[in-house]
């Protein structure tokens, strides 16, 4: 259903490509196979640089990771002690 309205909607902003160039475009990806040119960075600094792609907001950094570890301890020692209180 979701696809169905997302295909609706960009069809009503956009106009459709023609069958001819639908076509042509199908025929020349078939040929070139553009997916195979998406390897990723090959030298160490894009490496690097793309390491960090996930640090942008800082949910990921060291100190996230250690403080969501302390909270899932902490959640886990209050379910403990409320089931030794019952």
């Amino acid at each position: 259903m979701f696809l169905v309205s997302l295909v609706v909607k960009m069809s009503k902003n956009r106009r459709p490509w023609p069958e001819k160039r639908r076509k042509a475009q199908a025929l020349n990806c078939r040929k070139t196979k553009p997916e195979r040119l998406a390897t990723g960075p090959k030298t160490a600094e894009g490496k690097a640089t793309s390491s960090q792609n996930a640090m942008k907001s800082g949910l990921y950094t060291a100190e996230m990771n250690a403080l969501r570890v302390l909270l899932r301890r902490q959640a886990q020692f209050l379910r403990d002690l409320c089931e030794h209180r019952v």
